[in-house]
């Protein structure tokens, strides 16, 4: 209140109670921590089992083709690493501005035989090229350029 922390905090059933004698042109500032997370399906949801999502606080991301780096790999490929936390950035968009962005730890899936279009022996070990990936705040993708785009992203 005014710019100096509450002596003590009163919660009652989850609401905040400031008991004071109010003066006209009294602030109030709330400080709610919202870490960038991973958000994880309930497991019954086939499209997306062994999947995670990306929010800063109420906010959804993705990552799209745009942000990757190396025109041979496809963002389809890309499994995150969810044990390491994002980390937030801020990226600019032609239309919308600044935006808060996040890094994900990852890389992208190589099949053992990229000559075999769809299947290999099961126990192949699979390479994953270590890589980043940028992600946005979801109502922002196709903004910049053409191209996939996920939200739900294998972990690796």
């Amino acid at each position: 209140v005014n710019s100096k922390p509450l002596d003590k905090q009163v919660v009652v059933e989850g609401y905040l109670h400031v008991n004071r004698e109010w003066s006209a042109g009294d602030s109030v500032e709330l400080t709610l921590s919202m870490p960038a997370e991973f958000i994880a399906p309930n497991p019954r949801i086939d499209a997306s089992r062994g999947c995670v999502a990306i929010r800063l606080g109420p906010i959804i991301y993705a990552i799209e083709q745009e942000d990757v780096q190396d025109s041979k790999m496809n963002i389809e490929d890309f499994v995150v690493d969810a044990s390491k936390n994002p980390v937030v950035k801020n990226i600019d968009f032609p239309i919308h501005g600044s935006a808060k962005a996040l890094t994900i730890s990852g890389g992208y899936l190589q099949a053992p035989n990229p000559q075999s279009p769809a299947y290999f022996v099961h126990g192949e070990k699979m390479n994953i090229q270590t890589a980043s990936a940028t992600a946005i705040p979801y109502f922002l993708w196709g903004n910049r350029g053409f191209g996939g785009m996920r939200v739900w992203v294998p972990e690796s």
